[in-house]
């Protein structure tokens, strides 16, 4: 087996985002009662700021310093969203320490064609997603760790190979007790290659056996169990901000961190996103809720990005941003459709994703689809629900239906016609005929008698009715007789 370390160097100051980078800015832990620096930024190092500082120290070698409490929940939620992105790579990802991943490779380098390329997209995959990455290729996985705490950048296949690769490397590098590394630096070993020197059994019995076990997982000499990752069932994700952010403008990189972290999540579950809420909390308001409600079920990241983007544009803020969420509670399956192997590049956009676009730049509500309803009233047979919701299924009246449906209509009579266009409201027949030079004939009645449940019943009788300039009209009356005639259609 192959196994590929990865190693996230800065991650508590990456998973915050550019920002973290923007200015002196340092992560803050508490050591007793004594708050100090966990890990400054490099604008903050250039100004003399360094771990262990007390927090007064480093205000008094920078006054403009920025900080945050580091948060160890946190980081390892930042460290469960990149291993949905090391699951595209491999099916077989585990957790080595903090701030580390480990990925069994030996089977993904065919689907890669190699190491090299497999290397390179995971590594593009993480940096993408705004996290310095080293990483390694080893023979065991305590061999991949020491490489990739080497900073190697290095493939080694064979166990043979790596006692002369290794051999000049610190001690420090070791993953074996302080203690230990104390008492061997005491009678001069510094070195991994002064280390395999010694003999076994008495470095054992000197400096435990810790020692020992640690260079058989290192050669291979004792297996060393990964435990897997396991995405979750269900998606919802974080991130909080270094600083309030006051403009809509300045929430597209976290944004886009978190969707691409959707991404990840849906192709490891085999999912496509049909709802997506997004959650802009803040200090003393209610959360401003975004809804990414498709046409069709995507994983398209940059199209969720695009109508992510387009409505945080509109948004008035109520107050800064502090922290973000997003949960995706409506996915469906992927349906398997197959596609057409040579499909043209330049296909015709998706109708579905031009009303989604179009949805979130004009607004939910500005963009409609047509809908069928269960109703003999004609004003009331159809609805106009935003085009951005999922459309629900159509079915036939019936004791059989869906409860949540949207049936269809009953048909009309036999041999009636119903017109393309209804007229809201109804308009006087007596103005229609003037325009269009009187009526030349006429068919019906159709008796439409309906709406007695919701207190507001109709009773009318309606007509087709032909005009001498070809107009065909679709007129009625109130039954009993009253208020004269309405035109209600026009047929096509």
């Amino acid at each position: 087996m192959l196994w590929l370390a990865l190693r996230f160097p800065r991650l508590p100051l990456d998973r915050l985002g550019p920002a973290a980078q923007d200015g002196p800015f340092a992560l803050t832990a508490v050591e007793g009662n004594t708050p100090r620096i966990a890990l400054p930024n490099d604008a903050a190092r250039g100004a003399g700021v360094r771990e262990g500082h007390t927090v007064a120290a480093a205000l008094a070698l920078c006054d403009h310093l920025r900080l945050l409490p580091r948060s160890p929940a946190g980081e390892r939620e930042a460290l469960c969203a990149l291993a949905l992105v090391a699951l595209g790579f491999s099916s077989h990802v585990g957790f080595m320490g903090d701030h580390s991943l480990l990925l069994e490779v030996e089977a993904s380098q065919r689907l890669f064609d190699g190491l090299v390329p497999l290397s390179r997209a995971l590594l593009a995959a993480c940096e993408a997603q705004g996290y310095a990455t080293t990483a390694a290729i080893g023979p065991t996985p305590a061999a991949a760790r020491l490489l990739a705490r080497r900073g190697e950048r290095r493939i080694v296949r064979r166990v043979d190979t790596l006692q002369g690769l290794i051999a000049s490397w610190p001690l420090d590098l070791a993953e074996i007790p302080a203690a230990a590394r104390a008492g061997l630096d005491g009678i001069g070993v510094r070195r991994l290659d002064a280390l395999l020197r010694l003999p076994r059994a008495e470095l054992a019995r000197r400096f435990g056996r810790e020692v020992v076990d640690w260079l058989d997982r290192l050669f291979g000499r004792r297996p060393e169990p990964v435990e897997p990752f396991r995405p979750p069932e269900r998606f919802a994700a974080g991130l909080e901000l270094p600083y309030a952010v006051e403009h809509g403008e300045a929430l597209a990189f976290p944004v886009g961190r978190l969707l691409r972290e959707l991404g990840a999540w849906l192709a490891v579950r085999q999912l496509r996103l049909q709802r997506a809420v997004l959650a802009l909390r803040h200090e003393r308001h209610p959360p401003t809720l975004v809804t990414l409600g498709l046409v069709r079920p995507s994983a398209d990241v940059e199209h969720l990005r695009a109508l992510a983007r387009a409505q945080i544009e509109r948004l008035a803020l109520p107050a800064p941003v502090l922290s973000i969420g997003l949960e995706a509670p409506e996915c469906a399956a992927e349906d398997g459709a197959a596609r057409d192997l040579f499909a043209a590049a330049t296909e015709r956009e998706d109708i579905g994703r031009v009303l989604e676009r179009l949805s979130s730049r004009l607004g939910a509500q500005a963009v409609r689809r047509l809908a069928l309803h269960d109703d003999h009233r004609p004003e009331c047979a159809g609805a106009r629900p935003p085009a951005s919701e999922r459309p629900l299924p159509v079915e036939r009246a019936g004791p059989t239906a869906k409860p949540d449906a949207v049936r269809e209509p009953p048909p009309p009579a036999a041999g009636a016609e119903r017109p393309l266009f209804l007229l809201e409201p109804a308009q006087p027949l007596d103005w229609w005929l003037r325009q269009a030079g009187g009526a030349i004939g006429f068919e019906g009645p159709e008796r439409i008698e309906s709406g007695w449940w919701d207190g507001a019943p109709v009773s009318r009788d309606y007509f087709r009715i032909a005009t001498a300039q070809g107009l065909r009209l679709w007129a009625y009356r109130e039954r009993p007789p009253r208020d004269g005639w309405f035109v209600h259609g026009l047929f096509a």
